[in-house]
């Protein structure tokens, strides 16, 4: 009786040293999912580079680092960035758009949409912007923005264009497609993929020409790298590489946005834990670099060079 007892006792500290130990690692989760102190996008417009912070501030990097904030909104939440030659477009929450001219004074563009925006593309003369519940604001100067709702059941995390399509993709794990801008087609990928290609929870979607990849993480937090010629079929792409010893190594982090390097050919990818990961199209000639230790957010090809944001408002600058 006394070894029962005994033996209960110990079971029950390890269940509550259990439990203590997995709602410590959510709470952790919950607040590295909030933490404000990050940059979340980074653009050029008219030769100056932007930055955009979780918590809604706009900042201009000079070309020695400094930091220099030029707009910020305490009320509503922005999500993102977007520019032609022209202007540049920042936009959030509650269906909010501003626009400049200049990248220093910002004035409020007329929407159609209470919607929160996630994300923003220009091409082809016209900003889409993608946002809840599978909307689309379209606009033609950047200033006037026209509601049109898709047949997406998601919200439209992110969306790209080249000379051929627009396309995006949603939190449901699905994929949109127009030709024009104005009449879209929805697939759900993890339906039409079951059994093929792992679940998938996408992050980012580029569009290039001839070539379309989608980021993001399957169900078990594996990193997913989707490729397509036309963005009708999706192959995925490994992310191994070779480390210096020729040993295969598979990335494990969460990739957070990817870019096309058009000097060198090969989309890079900026990930959690401070790594970046090319993909040529060579396969076998993925190359992977550790640049910090620290969330890599977002990054940019400027004169032969990646300028990087991340977690505690880093900067990072790299050559491949």
């Amino acid at each position: 009786m006394i070894l029962r007892l005994k033996r209960f006792f110990e079971m029950f500290l390890i269940q509550r040293k259990s439990f203590c130990i997995v709602f410590l690692f959510a709470i952790s989760q919950v607040f590295a999912e909030n933490d404000n102190n990050s940059y979340r996008q980074i653009i050029q417009f008219q030769e100056t580079i932007f930055t955009l912070s979780a918590d809604s501030r706009i900042d201009i990097i000079s070309n020695d680092g400094e930091k220099n904030t030029i707009f910020k909104n305490d009320d509503l939440k922005l999500n993102c960035l977007a520019a032609n030659d022209e202007i540049l477009i920042l936009a959030g929450n509650k269906g909010v758009i501003y626009y400049s001219n200049n990248g220093k004074e910002f004035e409020s563009a007329k929407t159609e949409t209470d919607k929160n925006i996630y994300s923003i593309v220009y091409k082809n003369g016209i900003f889409l912007a993608g946002s809840e519940k599978g909307e689309i604001q379209i606009s033609e100067d950047g200033k006037i923005w026209t509601n049109l709702k898709t047949e997406a059941a998601g919200d439209i995390i992110s969306i790209s264009a080249n000379n051929s399509i627009f396309i995006g993709v949603t939190n449901e794990g699905e994929i949109i497609q127009s030709g024009n801008g104005f009449n879209w087609k929805v697939a759900n990928f993890n339906k039409n993929y079951a059994g093929f290609i792992p679940y998938t929870e996408f992050i980012k979607i580029l569009a290039i020409e001839n070539s379309i990849i989608i980021i993001g993480v399957h169900d078990d937090g594996s990193p997913a790298i989707l490729l397509s010629t036309l963005g009708n079929v999706w192959n995925e792409r490994l992310p191994f590489y070779y480390d210096e010893e020729g040993i295969i190594k598979y990335l494990s982090s969460k990739p957070n946005d990817v870019i096309f390097d058009y000097e060198n050919d090969q989309f890079i990818l900026a990930c959690n834990n401070g790594e970046l990961l090319s993909l040529p199209s060579c396969s076998r000639c993925n190359k992977y670099v550790k640049v910090s230790d620290k969330n890599l957010q977002s990054l940019v090809s400027i004169k032969s060079s990646l300028i990087i944001v991340g977690n505690d408002f880093s900067i990072f600058k790299y050559s491949f």
